[in-house]
């Protein structure tokens, strides 16, 4: 994981704690297989959908800045089990992580991703897989990140 984003991890979590929101670490950096897994849920070997209920993200591997260690997914604890329940309080967490400089997914126009937080400093995932091809990997697409040109 891009280490300035790790940092915010924590400093979300510490302030959701803080703010009695009983949240945990659930995923960070995927692989481009392991997004194609989750891309899979709810959908036929053609890639059509088949059960909208269980669609978890329209994000195949290499389109999810999961894959470029830049987005970490937050979970509800309720009695000590994972919950992604609707009525969980995303919104305050969503303004938690905003409040740090995070984007959040809870704002996402066509799937609200609400345990997603990611930092990308504007670049797109266009970029970040022109950089991860042509330059040399995830340590370009964080320092594109960073410094915001490729060089």
């Amino acid at each position: 994981m891009y280490y300035p984003l790790k940092l915010k991890l924590d400093e979300l979590l510490a302030k959701a704690n803080e703010a009695g929101l009983n949240v945990g670490f659930y995923c960070g950096t995927r692989t481009f297989e392991q997004q194609e897994e989750l891309y899979a849920k709810g959908r036929d070997k053609a890639g059509d959908i088949v059960d909208v209920s269980k669609v978890v993200t329209y994000a195949r591997g290499g389109q999810s800045y999961h894959n470029w260690g830049l987005a970490f997914d937050i979970v509800f604890l309720i009695n000590g089990e994972w919950s992604w329940a609707k009525n969980n309080a995303w919104n305050e967490l969503g303004e938690l992580g905003e409040s740090l400089g995070l984007e959040w997914g809870g704002r996402f126009p066509n799937l609200a991703d609400y345990p997603h937080f990611q930092l990308t400093n504007g670049v797109s995932l266009l970029q970040a897989k022109m950089a991860y091809d042509k330059i040399g990997g995830v340590e370009a697409v964080w320092k594109l990140v960073e410094e915001g040109q490729i060089s």
